[in-house]
C-alpha cells in the first residue's frame, strides 16, 4: 500500500471509495459468503491503516512499520478468500500453505533484507507476483468451469469472485514495479489511482452478492 497523504486529492478518493465499500460490506454482512466476509474485515483493515498512516504522517513523518505489517496482512486476507474459491483440492491446499510461508518468508525478510524504517520492496513484490498467479489461475478457473463462451455473460459478471479476482489482477498488476522499485519512486500517483479502481471492482462484487445464481460455487 503507498502512502495515500502525499496526493490529497486521488488519495481522499482512494480513502472515500474503500470506505464507501466497507460500509456497503457491513450492511451486507449477513447476506455474504464467508470469503466476501473476510473481504469486509480485509477493507475494515485498509481503513483503520489509512487512518493511522495519515497520523503518524503527521505526527511521526515515518510510516513504514505500519506498511511492513500490512503487507503480510494483506497477502494472507486474500489468498484466505481465494483459497475458498477454488474447486480443486490441490490448488485450494498450495493456496492456503501458502499464507504460512509468506509470513514466515516476509519475517525472514523484515530481520535480514528490509529494516523497518525502509519500504518493503521485497515482500511486497514477492505478495504482488503471487496474487497476480493466484487471482489470474482463478479467473482462468471460473471460465473453464462454466464454459463462458457457451453461457450468456450476464452470468459471469453476477459472480462476485469475477470481479474480485479481476480487481486483485489490475492492482497488482499495475502496482508490482512499483511496489519493487517503491524506494525509487517519487510520484505515487498512479499507484494510488489503481487503488481507486480496485476499491470500486470489490464494491461491484458484493454488490453481485445481492443478485445470487443457481451456479454451484458461485
Amino acid at each position: 500500500m503507498p502512502n495515500l497523504y502525499c496526493f490529497p486529492l486521488v488519495s481522499y478518493l482512494s480513502s472515500l471509495t474503500g470506505f464507501i465499500t466497507l460500509i456497503t460490506g457491513l450492511l451486507l454482512f449477513r447476506k455474504l459468503d464467508s470469503a466476501l466476509r473476510i473481504i469486509v474485515v480485509y477493507f475494515f483493515v485498509i481503513c483503520l491503516v489509512d487512518t493511522t498512516q495519515l497520523l503518524q504522517a503527521v505526527y511521526y513523518g515515518n510510516n513504514s512499520v505500519l506498511l511492513h505489517i500490512f503487507t503480510i496482512l494483506e497477502y494472507s486476507f486474500l489468498a484466505w478468500v481465494f483459497q475458498h474459491w477454488q474447486t480443486g483440492k490441490i490448488a485450494k491446499h498450495i493456496i492456503r500453505w501458502s499464507i504460512p510461508v509468506f509470513i514466515l518468508i516476509g519475517i525472514l525478510f523484515k530481520i535480514y533484507l528490509e529494516p523497518l524504517q525502509n519500504f518493503d520492496g521485497f515482500t511486497a513484490s514477492l505478495s504482488a507476483a503471487l496474487l497476480i498467479f493466484i487471482s489470474l489461475y482463478t479467473l482462468i478457473t471460473i471460465l473453464l468451469e462454466r464454459n463462458i463462451i457457451r453461457e450468456n455473460y450476464e452470468n459471469l459478471i453476477s459472480l462476485p469472485k469475477f470481479w474480485v479476482s479481476i480487481a486483485v489482477l489490475v492492482y497488482f498488476s499495475g502496482n508490482i514495479l512499483t511496489f519493487a522499485f517503491g524506494k525509487f519512486v517519487s510520484d505515487w500517483g498512479f499507484s494510488i489511482s489503481i487503488n481507486v479502481i480496485f476499491n470500486l471492482l470489490i464494491l461491484v462484487g458484493l454488490l453481485c452478492r445481492r443478485h445470487p445464481l443457481n451456479w454451484r460455487g458461485a
